[in-house]
C-alpha cells in the first residue's frame, strides 16, 4: 500500500515529547502565578505570636474578666462603637483606635481614632475606598482595662 504512513518510533516520541512539554508549560505558569500572587500570610510576626500564645490567652481571660461588651461597625462614612460595662452602663472616657482593612490583605490598612460623641458611644468618619468585605478592629483601653474586638463588614 502506497501512500499510507505507518506509525514509527520517532512519531511516539514526539507525541509523548509534545505531551510533558505542555504539562511542564502549564506546571510553569502555576509555579509562576502560585509564587508572584498574595502570599496567604495574615500577620507578618505569626511565628512570634505563636510563641508568646499563653500571653494572648492571659489577655482573653482578662479581657473576659472584665466584663465590658462592644457593638462596632460601619455605615454611611462613619466608623462606631458602643461600650457598655457588665451592668450595662456606658463606658467613658475611653481612648479607641479602629483599623480597617481587606480579608485578603489587598490595599493598605485604615486607621482611625474614634472620639466620643455620646455617652459609650465614639465614632470617627472613615471613607472605605472599595467595595466588599473588610475587617474592622478595634482597641480601646481606659476605665481600667483593655478591650480588642474584629468584626466582619460588607461595604456596598
Amino acid at each position: 500500500m502506497t501512500g499510507s504512513a505507518t506509525l514509527q518510533g520517532r512519531h511516539v516520541f514526539g507525541w509523548i515529547a509534545a505531551f510533558f512539554g505542555v504539562v511542564t508549560a502549564v506546571n510553569g505558569i502555576f509555579v509562576y502565578y502560585a509564587l508572584s500572587s498574595w502570599s496567604g500570610l495574615t500577620a507578618s510576626d505569626a511565628y512570634n505570636r505563636g510563641l508568646a500564645y499563653n500571653q494572648v490567652l492571659d489577655e482573653a481571660a482578662a479581657q473576659r474578666k472584665l466584663g465590658w461588651g462592644a457593638e462596632m461597625g460601619w455605615r454611611r462614612g462613619n466608623a462606631e462603637a458602643r461600650f457598655v460595662d457588665r451592668d450595662g452602663s456606658p463606658l467613658k472616657g475611653l481612648e479607641i483606635a479602629a483599623r480597617f482593612s481587606r480579608p485578603l490583605g489587598e490595599g493598605e490598612p485604615i486607621d482611625v481614632m474614634l472620639a466620643a460623641k455620646a455617652p459609650g458611644v465614639y465614632m470617627a468618619p472613615v471613607e472605605l475606598p472599595l467595595p466588599g468585605q473588610w475587617d474592622m478592629q478595634i482597641e480601646a483601653s481606659g476605665a481600667g482595662g483593655r478591650y480588642r474586638a474584629t468584626t466582619r463588614l460588607v461595604v456596598p
